[in-house]
């Protein structure tokens, strides 16, 4: 009797996997010599392992490949499972293909086992077989081990009765998965197009109706212009409003006649410690619009640093953008976080700081600008050629942006944050079902292999019966050599 890794019914046995199926695993062709590949033969590799029917390749090798290495013919039908790394992982072969040495496969199941309950047996037990694993950073098995691995047996009939009821029901978990899978899509969506609606007055054209503007975009930019003391115009503001759709209270103005940008300090990384006054660095701008402190990403300074450079030191309401993006792919630069929490912090060179020209405090207006679709797409357009993208103080002043009367962006802000509440709202329902629906399948597949799925039926044979049946069939072919077989290329 094989190890007993979970309580069973009475009718079922604990054997283990060499008995219900004889294993095999692949090879590599020598990788240097350029005949062995990109012949007619699928060759899998782990990331083919898609849990489920596997039925295409990234690499295919060659039949003097196939003659010249360990590799070997992998039969439509067979089951697959990784033993280096991903220790566990799945696929059951679609195709006649070959695998490399990182894959075990089935040569033979035995006709009393269902290769289908054999596959979800083993996605139950993943973490069971994980825990045989040795290695440092790659953890592998062995086929020895593989081998001697325990497995619980029903009955043939209710086996198949096992596997019926998991795939409907697997099938609907699926299908809730993917469902689940697009809530996020529209909720950013949803988020991007109360952004535009925001910066265009779509999302205030009800409220200018109701409240008429006691004062233009105009006027207010004329009084930050004197509280600037620069009278300097701004081409003809109100007739660029028009051409471009926006309400006609409303200006179209570089933002560097609504703030000025200083960047931070470049402050020694030698000096960086556990204690003392923490250092505001790109990785604290989170995507959510606030400034984050964790064990990963806090450094500090020695408080004297402060002391000497008070000029740099950052207070609640703080208006910031990250000025370095992290690679080329993501959505970094840019990102505007406002810093909300009363934590004294120094403002490293690669983050702006806006400070308001006037006593109106624009902030929370441009809040809302810079994460808007019209800002994101032109800072996608700021190309500066090395792998690590980055943007300069200036092309973010340079750049033209509508402006909205005073009293407009208030109720505007106010809008975006109600409107965004919902979002959070929902996407909070939508993490909370997410992670009940993924624990569902192993919820359900431990209930299929503790006999509590499908109700047992008192005239299958005991499973004793059948092991015993098993192990008369395997006697004369105990010994036998794994053969090689020639390649066909039929699909299942």
């Amino acid at each position: 009797m094989s190890e007993a890794l979970w309580e069973i019914p009475d009718s079922w046995a604990w054997t283990n996997l060499e008995v219900v199926a004889d294993w095999s695993s692949g090879g590599t062709p020598r990788s240097t010599e350029p005949k062995f590949y990109g012949g007619t033969i699928p060759w899998l590799t782990i990331g083919d392992l898609t849990e489920g029917v596997v039925r295409d390749s990234a690499k295919s090798i060659t039949n003097l490949g196939l003659e010249n290495s360990s590799a070997k013919i992998v039969k439509p039908g067979a089951l697959l499972i990784a033993m280096y790394g991903s220790i566990g992982k799945l696929g059951i072969a679609g195709i006649e293909c070959s695998t490399n040495q990182a894959i075990a496969f089935t040569e033979q199941v035995r006709a009393e086992v269902e290769t289908k309950y054999l596959f979800y047996y083993l996605l139950r037990a993943r973490a069971n077989l994980n825990e045989t694993g040795k290695g440092g950073t790659q953890q592998n098995i062995s086929q020895t081990v593989l081998k001697a691995f325990p497995i619980c047996l029903p009955s043939l009939s209710e086996q198949r009765r096992i596997v019926a009821k998991l795939e409907t029901l697997l099938s609907r978990v699926d299908a809730a998965q993917a469902r689940l899978a697009t809530i996020p899509r529209i909720l950013k969506r949803f988020r991007e197009s109360v952004l535009a609606a925001a910066c265009s007055g779509k999302l205030t054209a009800d409220w200018r109706v109701e409240k008429p503007a006691e004062e233009s975009a105009f006027t207010l930019l004329e009084r930050i212009r004197k509280q600037r003391r620069t009278l300097r115009r701004f081409g003809d503001a109100e007739a660029d409003s028009e051409t471009n759709g926006l309400p006609v209270s409303w200006l179209v103005v570089e933002i560097e006649e609504l703030t000025s940008i200083q960047n931070g300090r470049a402050f020694p990384s030698k000096q960086y410690g556990q204690s003392g006054v923490r250092l505001l660095r790109p990785g604290n701008l989170h995507i959510n619009g606030q400034v984050e402190w964790s064990e990963k990403n806090t450094a500090c300074l020695p408080k004297q640093w402060s002391k000497d450079y008070p000029e740099f030191l950052l207070g609640t309401g703080e208006l910031l953008m990250n000025l370095t993006a992290q690679s080329l792919k993501d959505e970094f630069l840019g990102r505007v976080c406002i810093k909300t929490d009363g934590v004294p912090a120094l403002l490293n060179q690669r983050i702006a700081r806006f400070v308001s020209h006037g006593t109106d405090d624009l902030r929370p207006y441009l809040f809302v600008y810079f994460k808007s679709p019209r800002f994101r797409s032109y800072v996608n357009t700021l190309h500066t050629g090395s792998l690590i993208r980055h943007m300069h103080s200036k092309q973010v002043l340079s750049h033209v942006a509508p402006l909205p009367p005073l009293a407009e962006q208030q109720e505007i802000v106010r809008r975006v944050e109600a409107l965004f509440k919902i979002a959070d709202a929902l996407d909070e329902r939508y993490r909370k079902a997410k992670a009940h629906v993924d624990k569902l399948t192993q919820s359900i597949l431990a209930k299929a292999f503790r006999g509590e799925l499908v109700p047992q039926d008192p005239n299958d044979e005991p499973a004793s019966v059948l092991l015993e049946r098993i192990k008369q069939k395997r006697m004369p072919s105990k010994s036998q050599p794994t053969k090689r077989r020639a390649f066909s290329g039929k699909p299942l």
